[in-house]
């Protein structure tokens, strides 16, 4: 089984995902997406501030 522990920001979790599907594929075998992470308190407040002029 591949497991793929989602965290940090969108890209990230979109390539670790991307590269468990890939290897998932490649080995014929199941897939675990582990959340726990994301669903911890305060892990979608951002890190840093962004000095966007809008």
């Amino acid at each position: 089984m591949v497991t793929v522990h989602l965290a940090g920001g969108l890209g990230n979790q979109m390539f670790r995902y991307a590269a468990g599907r890939a290897l998932q594929i490649r080995r014929n075998d199941r897939l675990q997406v582990e959340i726990m992470s994301l669903l911890r308190k305060g892990a979608f407040e951002a890190d840093r501030e962004y000095a966007l002029d809008i």
